[in-house]
């Protein structure tokens, strides 16, 4: 979506709003869509992460992005991220922050969800920055978390979570935020060094 949005000439934001427009409801194949929904996951998500406001230009020696992304969960869910990134000289992609907009429907545990989110957030992000598998005599070379790394609470970026309150039904929540931190995290990588990533982990740029 976002090589799309750069095609177009428009900011990645811009082009998905015009996108759901008219917000109304579509049918695709058993679920259906509320762009309402949808665009407003991705305005919070924008508002809260100062999505308009430029991103620090070279910072600490580093260059700086931020990316976005959003996802519809089985039709009853909508969840947008915008991430945070900086690349360094040697192509080493950190995450500093990733804000999240959630509309699941009616929210009983406000703590609940943010613990769901977050977990799942660190999930994807394992996949996205650490999740390497690599192969020696047809077999794999990790066996365990001994040899596999994942996200480790320092590695974690600074996460802030923002449900939308809605008169939907509840829709339950659990690995709702996995699918859109890859992509996003992609794209501030983009930002950051006009740099394409379709290969993960992203263990270096370039």
């Amino acid at each position: 979506m976002d090589e799309l949005a750069h095609a177009a000439g428009k900011d990645p934001l811009e082009f998905r709003l015009q996108l759901l427009e008219p917000r109304d409801v579509v049918t695709i194949g058993d679920s259906a869509i509320d762009r309402e929904r949808k665009a407003k996951a991705l305005e919070v998500a924008a508002e809260k992460s100062g999505w308009s406001a430029p991103a620090p230009q070279e910072a600490q020696g580093r260059k700086w992005g931020r990316g976005i992304a959003c996802n519809t969960y089985f039709g009853e869910s909508y969840i947008a991220q915008v991430v945070e990134v900086s690349v360094g000289n040697t192509g080493d992609a950190r995450v500093h922050r990733v804000v999240c907009a959630m509309d699941c429907g009616l929210v009983f545990n406000p703590l609940g969800l943010e613990g769901q989110a977050e977990s799942a957030i660190t999930w994807g992000l394992s996949a996205a920055v650490k999740g390497q598998i690599t192969f020696r005599n047809g077999g794999a070379e990790q066996i365990s978390y001994l040899d596999f790394p994942v996200m480790r609470m320092n590695d974690l970026p600074k996460m802030q979570f923002h449900a939308i309150a809605s008169d939907a039904p509840s829709s339950g929540f659990g690995e709702h935020c996995v699918p859109q931190i890859m992509p996003a995290v992609a794209n501030a990588v983009f930002a950051a060094t006009g740099k394409r990533v379709r290969r993960l982990p992203i263990t270096r740029v370039g």
